[in-house]
């Protein structure tokens, strides 16, 4: 529970704005500083006055300062939004976008790792002891889902990489959560029949959450140094992951129900979307 509400505080009040339109950024810079450097040597620019006009040295030192300064603001602006993917590896791993893609990335491996690991249990659960029929049932979903989770996460590749393609790293991101807010739903309701749909949502969900991560910190940390931070907050999710053995053993020995923790996980996934909401809403807020 306390991973998605940092992930929702890193969020609002760290992370900067400014790295989620990097390409309008650029743009932009690269359009100040042409214009900064044709009025400093004097050439005529669509905004520059064809006839010659006579400047003091006053007004032209003010110029000059003041030129001065939005060639520092320039160089601010680069300094904050164009040079991430230029950083070193230890330099990004210090940023708020790595740590917000690392509490993101715990919360969605432990979430999924967990219904991984205790589907079984959960389905068995829901059928109970005394009806056979509903426990022949749990024992085909998990066959099948064992034979047919490779097929449907090589389908889901296709609609999920148009998604990716298609859209930015906020609204992409934004879908990931509605997907996985629907799981969450769905593993609540104790209904065998159910699971079927529950499974195949888990598919989508698994092969989302991949795919959209990959692209954030492509957008974000550029593909130099992509496989190495993909692998740092991977490595430190699998790790956080193993916390699901101890939420399964406490299900099944001491709430005797799956509902409290899957409760816990679903207020999660609520929370989660503070993270591409606040992507969405500072990209809005951008000139």
């Amino acid at each position: 529970m306390g991973i998605p509400v940092i992930l929702g505080l890193i969020g609002i009040f760290v992370l900067p704005p400014d790295p989620y339109d990097v390409q309008r950024a650029k743009k932009k810079k690269a359009a100040q500083t042409l214009s900064v450097e044709s009025q400093m040597a004097g050439e005529p620019t669509e905004s520059t006055p064809l006839t010659t006009t006579t400047v003091s040295s006053s007004s032209k030192a003010t110029t000059d300062t003041e030129m001065g300064s939005g060639d520092t603001t320039v160089e601010n602006s680069t300094t904050t939004t164009l040079t991430l993917k230029e950083q070193s590896i230890t330099q990004q791993l210090f940023t708020p976008q790595f740590i917000t893609q690392t509490f993101f990335f715990c919360w969605g491996m432990l979430h999924q790792n967990f219904y991984l690991g205790t589907i079984g249990d959960q389905i068995y659960m829901f059928a109970g002891n005394t009806y056979e029929t509903l426990r022949s049932m749990a024992a085909q979903i998990l066959t099948k889902l064992s034979i047919f989770y490779p097929l449907g996460c090589l389908l889901a590749i296709v609609p999920v990489g148009s998604l990716v393609r298609s859209c930015s790293v906020g609204i992409s991101l934004y879908v990931y959560c509605t997907a996985n807010l629907l799981f969450s739903i769905l593993s609540l309701i104790p209904s065998v029949d159910l699971q079927w749909f529950t499974a195949g949502m888990y598919v989508i969900v698994r092969v989302g959450f991949f795919t959209v991560m990959s692209t954030y910190s492509s957008t974000i940390f550029g593909f130099r140094n992509l496989g190495t931070m993909f692998g740092c907050a991977g490595s430190v999710a699998g790790m956080v992951s193993l916390l699901g053995t101890f939420m399964s053993a406490h299900a099944l020995n001491v709430d005797h129900s799956f509902l409290p923790i899957n409760s816990i996980l679903l207020v999660g996934a609520m929370i989660n979307f503070a993270f591409p909401t606040v992507i969405i809403v500072q990209k809005w807020q951008q000139p």
